[in-house]
């Protein structure tokens, strides 16, 4: 049967959400200690109350993570990228939907391991991570993908954090290309 697709690329793949939401919960938690100890505490007390990934108590969390005006900085190791990224959002008139965004979370995160889920595909793939991404844990993406990608290539880019494809765009499109 043939494929779909010629190849695939998966760029800071999140294919264990849990943990990288922990990560991410970590890092605001880690900026308010030293910007809003009230925050922080605040946080400490909904990860304590929370009893199942993404209740109502978490997602308050990672509302109260979005208010972190530290957090999206763990995410560039480019802060000329990050400034063009959100430069256009400025100019466009952009907003992140959190409600959108913590449906969505909610439903991924509860889903079964996704490598439990699917049969070893045959397809060149290729993964794409920025080598500095506090995100995600990258040797264990790597593993899962070894899991579940037959042909894997993976490559890591040195100056990039969780965003590869808008801090070294030239080098991502390149890849993408070869």
């Amino acid at each position: 049967k043939p494929h779909l697709a010629e190849a695939l690329t998966l760029t800071s793949p999140a294919l264990h959400f849990r943990d990288e939401v922990s990560n991410i919960l970590n890092l605001a938690h880690s900026d308010f200690r030293v910007s809003s100890p009230e925050k922080a505490s605040e946080m400490s007390v909904l990860i304590q109350r929370s009893k199942s990934f993404f209740d109502e108590p978490m997602r308050a969390a990672v509302g109260l993570a979005a208010q972190d005006p530290e957090l999206f900085t763990h995410y560039f190791s480019n802060k000329d990228a990050m400034a063009r990224y959100f430069g256009a959002w400025a100019k466009n008139n952009l907003t992140m939907d959190m409600e959108a965004f913590l449906s969505v979370s909610s439903d991924y995160g509860s889903s079964p391991d996704v490598s439990l889920a699917v049969k070893q595909l045959d397809l060149p793939t290729q993964v794409i991570l920025g080598a500095n991404d506090p995100v995600i844990a990258a040797d264990r993406e790597v593993a899962t993908c070894r899991k579940l990608f037959k042909n894997l290539t993976v490559l890591r880019f040195s100056s990039s954090s969780h965003f590869p494809h808008l801090e070294e765009p030239e080098n991502y499109l390149l890849k993408l290309q070869s």
